[in-house]
């Protein structure tokens, strides 16, 4: 996923029909910082109290570091746009499953991730219907409760709302990081799964350590599979090895999966298992 810019929409990056992840945990106290930034003199107290610059800046400190990200489905519409500022409203869908179902369960080969993956770029019934897969239903959410604004300009610095989501991003970021596949090892052994790997089309040999297909994506996948089949039998040249260990790192990193101060691994959330 990458995050959305105020280029983005006169470029039609996405359209009004295209699913993106919104921080809703962060979407508040970014419009906060983003009122400051442009004049901190509207930010008072109801007994019309400005808190000095150093404060905010405290305050902005707290609000970074101890909320716990919170990731929903959107769709947005375009309600200004002017050549500095772009805002955007949100409206939260989700996807409707039998009780005993979830997302991954319909995930089970490479086609169906590619056609889910298409989906999520434009959720529309027609492209549902030209699907060889069908996706789960989508509901969007209704209430005031379920509707964000989001403010596009060029100052602002972090990001709330991101374009170009994949499966991998809907697991890391909605799904608490856990995979049915890899238990959320994040690799494989290739001739160990029972024919999951031939599903996705990277089945290989044992002995090896191979990218999920799911949780780490399938392209990703293919292209870690096509690198240790070349060295199957022989030792691969150091400096191809460290590039596919960089690889590895940068992605998991990528998706969340691992702490990018720490590099430590995280454990997928206890109501995701």
């Amino acid at each position: 996923m990458k995050p959305v810019e105020m280029a983005d929409v006169s470029r039609g990056v996405f359209t009004k029909d295209s699913l993106l992840l919104l921080n809703i945990s962060r979407a508040g106290p970014r419009y906060v910082r983003q009122l400051f930034a442009r004049n901190n003199t509207s930010i008072r107290s109801k007994g019309g109290i400005s808190l000095p610059n150093e404060i905010w800046f405290i305050i902005f400190e707290f609000t970074r570091s101890d909320i716990d990200d919170e990731f929903c489905l959107v769709k947005v519409n375009t309600v200004s746009a002017s050549p500095d500022t772009v805002v955007l409203r949100c409206y939260l869908h989700e996807f409707d499953y039998p009780e005993d179902e979830e997302l991954q369960d319909s995930l089970t080969d490479r086609q169906k991730v590619l056609d889910f993956e298409r989906y999520l770029a434009c959720a529309t019934p027609s492209v549902a219907k030209g699907l060889r897969n069908k996706p789960p239903g989508l509901s969007r959410l209704s209430g005031p409760q379920n509707t964000f604004d989001v403010v596009l300009d060029a100052r602002s610095k972090t990001s709330c709302l991101y374009k170009c989501i994949d499966v991998p991003d809907i697991i890391s970021k909605i799904e608490g990081g856990w995979c049915r596949i890899c238990r959320s090892e994040r690799t494989v052994c290739p001739g160990c799964t029972g024919g999951v790997t031939e599903r996705f089309d990277v089945f290989m040999g044992c002995g090896v350590e191979l990218a999920c297909p799911l949780c780490m994506g399938t392209e990703f996948s293919l292209d870690h599979k096509y690198f240790l089949d070349t060295y199957y039998l022989v030792t691969p040249p150091e400096s191809e090895a460290e590039e596919w260990k960089d690889n590895m790192h940068d992605r998991l990193e990528e998706l969340g999966y691992i702490d990018s101060d720490f590099s430590q691994t995280k454990s997928p959330t206890s109501d995701s298992q």
